[in-house]
């Protein structure tokens, strides 16, 4: 399952500030919901460079999408990732995208993905980076949010 991708979002959509990546991820998913304009960066532009973490959105309404922060929950052994992949499947399951965190290891930052897609136990993430035209498209990301343990 997989909810259809805008090409002309995908192209134009950047990552404005180094810093910037969950209000870029969240941007991209309400442009990919057809929510808001594709020019649409008031997310990234209300706080520039400063680093935010889905918290700092929870529970704001954007384009008419009701954002929420459901697994605020530390990372480890007890964080309950099986739930958190049924809860991306029911949102996925009603056409919305989910955004997440991951990070390839503990020397770098966390980055923002958007979730459009799984099949069986994957899922499918998309994300732009700072100063990268290029979308990176992911097709592993159940088992990368395995191996940080959580979201």
């Amino acid at each position: 399952m997989k909810i259809e991708l805008s090409d002309k979002v995908l192209d134009k959509h950047v990552q404005k500030y180094p810093n910037s990546c969950v209000p870029m991820a969240i941007e991209l998913a309400v442009k990919l919901m057809r929510k808001v304009d594709v020019d649409f960066y008031e997310l990234q532009d209300e706080a520039g460079d400063l680093q935010r973490w889905g918290g700092d959105f929870d529970n704001r309404i954007v384009g008419g999408v009701e954002i929420h922060m459901e697994f605020n929950l530390q990372r480890g052994p007890s964080f309950p990732i099986e739930e958190l992949f049924n809860r991306i499947r029911a949102e996925l399951g009603s056409q919305r995208l989910v955004n997440c965190a991951w990070r390839k290891d503990n020397s770098r930052p966390y980055h923002a993905y958007v979730i459009y897609g799984y099949d069986g136990s994957e899922f499918f993430a998309i994300s732009k980076d700072f100063n990268d035209p290029n979308v990176s498209y992911i097709d592993d990301m159940g088992l990368r949010l395995r191996s940080i343990k959580g979201s």
